[in-house]
């Protein structure tokens, strides 16, 4: 063990470690979208010249275990661990027992023997278990926080007070967007709070731009899980107030990308709304099937509350959409109300339905916000600036726990 700190050309202090991250997403298939954005983290601070280890910890499954990849970057390596779960948040508190406890030393295990500097473990559950597995093999640990659990389950004071209690016990705390904080409270009872990393994204190629005039009928796209909160219901709503109006005839179109419990609901209220021949379902799509709908889309409408960061709304401004989210929401990160994108107050369909009509009513307007907020996150939201921040947050919680690197580090510089 112990963090290399060397010097490099343009990265002052830079240093190479060997990193465990303990995840419960990972993605099963090369293109395949869950838990992408895990693999893209890896694999970006491996280009920064970092060594990981993704153990990747899930409940057992019918189907067995997950197979091994073969097609994974240099430098990411790669190993799987299951434990017993109740399902549906049942009996959630016995199922952490059986994680910790039999997750734990096995990790420990895995990152002494790989050399770990230091463990990251991606949400509570495995966040306890890296605490746990980092005090036996002698590395700190950090912890990203995603997104907010919205199970009521997870109101409940028990499952809150073990929510804070991870978040204390760490020696770093991550959120992916501003947004978060005021869901955990206990973050800003850390001495030093919680550190904002956010997420890169896989910018759309743009040979799949193949957008009509701004001026032309519009073509609308969400991509989202069809979950409770992520606005798809509000969107068709808006749309159904919207498409007797003279700017919203023509063949106007609403494609919904994404799967989940509220599909079918959400077919049925299309229906209802008399939008079942403007509006389609199409399921999880493949990354370069999405940039083709991207592509074709002027407008990207998701206005999701809650919202951690907002992958989605990133992709589809890298294609050129304009993005129209929910103000204090993750995506306030990027999005500049009347600038960058579009923020609605909340998630109404009485405002996202006027916001809607004023920049069908004035294209030219809309296009000029679309351009401003594709070159903003093409160049301030990458793979590489989130492992950049990443590896500033390593470096220093390594130096604050190993004071004789840090002093040879900067006899070095």
């Amino acid at each position: 063990m112990g963090a290399k700190f060397v010097h490099c050309a343009g990265r002052k202090g830079a240093f190479m470690a060997r990193i465990v991250m303990l995840t419960p997403w990972f993605p099963e298939t090369p293109d395949a979208q869950q838990g992408k954005f895990i693999l893209d983290s890896a694999q970006a601070l491996a280009q920064r010249g970092h060594s990981v280890l993704a153990i990747v910890a899930e409940p057992y499954r019918l189907g067995g275990a997950r197979r091994k990849p073969d097609w994974l970057p240099a430098g990411v390596c790669w190993r799987a661990l299951r434990y017993p779960s109740a399902p549906r948040y049942v009996a959630r508190g016995l199922t952490q027992w059986f994680c910790e406890r039999l997750l734990a030393p096995q990790v420990a295990h895995m990152a002494q023997t790989f050399g770990a500097d230091l463990l990251h473990g991606h949400n509570e559950r495995l966040a306890a278990v890296a605490i746990r597995a980092g005090r036996a093999a002698q590395a700190p640990v950090v912890a990203t926080w995603h997104g907010v659990e919205t199970h009521p389950r997870m109101q409940r004071s028990k499952a809150q007070a073990f929510v804070g209690r991870v978040q204390h016990g760490v020696d770093r705390a991550v959120v992916v967007g501003d947004a978060l904080r005021r869901h955990y409270p206990a973050l800003a009872q850390r001495p030093d709070g919680a550190h904002t990393v956010h997420n890169g994204f896989r910018p759309v190629d743009a040979a799949a731009v193949s957008r009509a005039p701004w001026s032309d009928p519009w073509r609308v796209v969400s991509v989202s899980n069809l979950q409770p909160g992520k606005g798809i219901d509000v969107t068709l709503r808006a749309l159904a107030q919207l498409r007797n109006l003279p700017d919203w005839q023509g063949d106007w179109r609403y494609d919904v990308i994404g799967d989940g419990p509220q599909r079918r609901s959400l077919e049925a209220l299309s229906h209802s709304l008399g939008l079942a021949q403007r509006v389609r379902f199409h399921g999880r799509l493949k990354h370069d099937q999405l940039a083709v709908w991207l592509g074709q889309a002027h407008l990207f409408c998701l206005p999701s509350q809650p919202e951690a960061f907002g992958i989605a709304y990133l992709e589809a401004m890298s294609a050129g959409c304009l993005a129209l989210g929910v103000a204090g929401e993750g995506p306030s990160a990027f999005i500049v109300h009347g600038q960058s994108g579009v923020l609605a107050q909340e998630p109404s369909p009485d405002l996202v339905a006027a916001h809607l009509q004023e920049l069908r009513a004035h294209p030219s307007t809309a296009q000029q916000i679309a351009l401003a907020g594709q070159e903003r996150v093409l160049s301030e939201f990458t793979w590489a600036r989130h492992a950049e921040r990443l590896e500033s947050l390593y470096a220093q919680l390594l130096r604050a726990c190993d004071p004789q690197s840090a002093s040879l580090a900067g006899k070095s510089l």
